[in-house]
């Protein structure tokens, strides 16, 4: 009897000790995966290096409006791509002219007075457009306030422009303010009068 318990507890004890060394390889799981991992780079620490103005000296829209020591009233050229533009609605055609029989006839030699013009279309703000380096960019944006005789009536969304106007942080009808500053355009001069003709010789 003594001979069986001695061999029954010495087989207990070798099988405890191969579960114990299975279970210790087990844990042992290897440091090294095969799982990829793709980081983003790391961003550049250095300043990016910002392009102020054009060969020929414009400004380009982003050194604009980062310069400092612009002055109201100061003269700037400018040059960007239009991203967006604002004109006010044109007028509707007038309607045609129907002769009323119950009218009264003009005099011989006497001329009917025109009728009235049609009323303008109610118009929201003032014509304007916003130019940037590039159509997509929308972190610097130059608000550019003209009238419809000056380049803010007749360029087009995505059209190259260089423009000469006034620096300002308000316009002067208080219509536009920005901090960063805006663009005034002037107004070009008037068409010169046509010329008279000369009479006719006797």
């Amino acid at each position: 009897m003594n001979f069986r318990s001695e061999w029954l507890a010495a087989s207990a004890c070798a099988a405890l000790l191969v579960m114990a060394c299975d279970s210790t390889e087990q844990r042992h799981v290897s440091p090294r995966s095969t799982l990829k991992v793709s980081l983003p780079e790391a961003p550049s620490l250095e300043p990016r290096e910002v392009k102020a103005r054009y060969p020929d000296g414009a400004w380009t829209v982003e050194g604009f409006l980062t310069a400092d020591g612009h002055a109201a009233g100061e003269k700037a050229k400018v040059r960007g791509r239009v991203v967006e533009v604002f004109t006010c609605p044109k007028p509707p055609p007038p309607p045609p002219v129907e002769e009323d029989p119950n009218a009264p006839k003009p005099k011989p030699g006497e001329e009917l007075p025109p009728p009235p013009p049609p009323k303008a279309p109610f118009c929201p703000q003032p014509p304007h457009m916003y130019l940037a380096d590039a159509v997509g960019a929308t972190r610097y944006q130059l608000l550019v306030v003209g009238s419809e005789a000056t380049e803010v009536g007749r360029v087009a969304k995505g059209d190259e422009v260089t423009v000469d106007g006034s620096f300002d942080v308000m316009t002067r009808d208080g219509a536009f303010i920005r901090q960063a500053g805006l663009l005034v355009l002037p107004e070009p001069p008037p068409p010169p009068p046509p010329a008279e003709e000369p009479p006719p010789s006797p």
